[in-house]
């Protein structure tokens, strides 16, 4: 009896390899690589290595926000940030690089909350208290905690004569 020889087959991960090592791409640098030489590796010929491409996305702003993250550096970032846009980008490099502690610690990025209750809800809260906009906002905050503070917040509006409906609208955050 004969055997049938079989020839080998190729998975899909053979074929992709193949296709991989044909096409070569340079992968720009981009703002986490910037951020995790300032933090980590810390090279003073870094940006000199940098295409101009890769010089684009070395905004200061931004490198600063993810570096602002980590309360260690607080302080040093924030003096720092005072003079970015007159510090060249290459200065400005080694002067992070200078100023921030040098870690591979992860700190995660805080975004901004969004409000809970309308703008014109804080409004009429300053009003009532007396204080700007922020502190109330800081008092619906504590205020919202508990069901007296609810109902105390409900009884302003009603003060300045709104429905119910109003009142439920305005503590809705509908914008």
């Amino acid at each position: 009896m004969a055997t049938k020889k079989q020839s080998p087959r190729k998975s899909k991960k053979d074929s992709t390899e193949s296709t991989e090592t044909n096409n070569s791409t340079v992968k720009a640098v981009g703002l986490f690589d910037h951020v995790n030489q300032i933090k980590g590796i810390q090279n003073p010929k870094y940006f000199e290595t940098l295409s101009e491409a890769d010089k684009k996305s070395f905004t200061h702003v931004m490198i600063l926000k993810f570096l602002s993250m980590d309360r260690n550096n607080l302080d040093s970032l924030s003096y720092i940030g005072k003079y970015q846009d007159s510090i060249p980008s290459s200065n400005f490099y080694t002067l992070l690089i200078n100023a921030v502690q040098r870690t591979n610690q992860f700190h995660k990025y805080i975004k901004a909350g969004k409000n809970r209750f309308s703008d014109e809800f804080y409004q009429l809260l300053a009003k009532w208290f007396e204080c700007s906009s922020s502190e109330a906002e800081e008092y619906s905050e504590i205020l919202s905690q508990t069901d007296v503070g609810l109902n105390e917040m409900v009884n302003i509006c009603k003060a300045y004569g709104l429905t119910d409906k109003e009142v439920e609208k305005l503590m809705a955050n509908e914008d």
